[in-house]
């Protein structure tokens, strides 16, 4: 504006109107970008996160499968190779019964119990 343009109230006030709007937009549109970067932020860290504990468990894993593999190759286990080349239990019954005793040593003592209580009730309940 000039220096020497005199402005009346309505335009004085239609000025201050405009700039307080432009004012809020600038203000809102700030808002929402610095929203926009704390969300994308978080959604970042939870993936980083998430990434990590899955190569955490991977890991876990793979120790796990390291740990088991030497038990797989005992006596119980021993595997040779039928006529079409799969492998086989050289002695399914020894494997199995050996199954069994590792899936109830991983059990709850109080769950062994019940299942050896549940066994002899049923041979008794056989036997009459």
């Amino acid at each position: 504006m000039e220096k020497e343009t005199t402005l009346t109230v309505q335009e004085a006030q239609k000025m201050v109107d405009d700039s307080l709007i432009l004012s809020d937009s600038e203000i809102h549109r700030k808002h929402i970008r610095s929203k926009t970067v704390i969300l994308l932020g978080c959604v970042l860290l939870m993936f980083l996160v998430s990434l990590l504990l899955n190569i955490y468990n991977l890991m876990q894993q793979k120790q796990q499968n390291k740990e088991l593999i030497p038990q797989m190759n005992s006596d119980p286990y021993e595997t040779v190779q039928d006529k079409n080349g799969n492998p086989v239990f050289k002695n399914p019954d020894k494997a199995l019964l050996q199954m069994q005793k590792e899936s109830l040593d991983m059990l709850p003592k109080e769950w062994t119990e019940l299942i050896e209580i549940m066994g002899n009730t049923y041979r008794l309940e056989d036997s009459e």
